[in-house]
């Protein structure tokens, strides 16, 4: 995981790209885990409180802080999500 900070953006970059059944096509409604394990301890710990929400949830908080939605850009090396500041 790689998150820069930039003058004009956030950029979060998770390496590995889309796994399993997941696409560009159907994110972030299609979820698939590399380690359900990891996933499961997670959500046990209180981190994750319901599995393919994250996305969803950040994007309606950005468009509550009146925020642009944040983009994506998929790769087979990597996943790319960039949060623009607020005009």
């Amino acid at each position: 995981m790689r998150i820069t900070w930039l003058e004009d953006r956030l950029e979060i970059q998770s390496p590995g790209g889309l796994y399993g059944e997941a696409s560009p096509a159907n994110f972030p409604q299609q979820t698939s885990y590399r380690n359900p394990v990891v996933a499961e301890a997670l959500k046990a710990l209180g981190y994750v409180n319901r599995y393919g929400r994250g996305v969803l949830r950040a994007q309606d908080a950005l468009e509550k802080n009146g925020s642009a939605p944040a983009e994506f850009q998929f790769d087979a090396g990597y996943v790319l999500a960039t949060i623009r500041r607020r005009a």
